[in-house]
């Protein structure tokens, strides 16, 4: 395939199914074009945003969390990138962190079931029941048969 070098969203496509294929190097090559090529926010916006899943897929935590990071501060009124971080501060022990990501994500976005599913985990790993149930069964009503809203229910239910 060839590619006008200087199209920064033939490259973000390109990335994607790297990304798909699990080739990380190569979907990071890809990613890196669209971030050094993007004047317009939004595109640096999701150049980052994917370059950070890269990172989270090839276990490189600090580069995935500076990367979301990058991307709140380009567009801080939109809620993956806090979806996302937050997701990975669950997963190195940082609750409050977590549903501080959380939080900010679901006042940009009320209906986003992924931050709920994902706050209901955090607050799981706190000990906080009622909020973790609560979050749950609210990401279960905006989006039926949520993976990670049943798996928090099914252990609050076990213990």
């Amino acid at each position: 395939m060839r590619l006008d070098p200087k199209n920064a969203l033939a490259y973000m496509y390109k990335g994607t199914a790297y990304g798909e294929k699990k080739d990380y190097i190569k979907a990071l090559e890809n990613f890196n074009k669209v971030i050094d090529l993007s004047a317009d926010k939004n595109m640096l916006y999701v150049g980052q945003s994917m370059r950070a899943y890269a990172y989270t897929k090839m276990k490189k935590f600090d580069l995935a969390l500076a990367d979301y990071s990058k991307a709140i501060a380009l567009q801080p009124n939109r809620e993956l990138a806090y979806s996302y971080r937050g997701c990975m501060y669950v997963d190195q022990g940082k609750y409050d962190q977590a549903i501080n990501d959380f939080n900010h994500a679901i006042q940009l976005d009320k209906k986003s079931a992924r931050a709920y599913a994902s706050r209901a985990a955090a607050y799981q790993k706190l000990g906080r029941k009622d909020d973790a149930r609560k979050d749950a069964e609210q990401a279960l009503s905006l989006q039926k048969n949520n993976k990670e809203a049943v798996k928090v229910l099914k252990e609050l239910k076990a213990k």
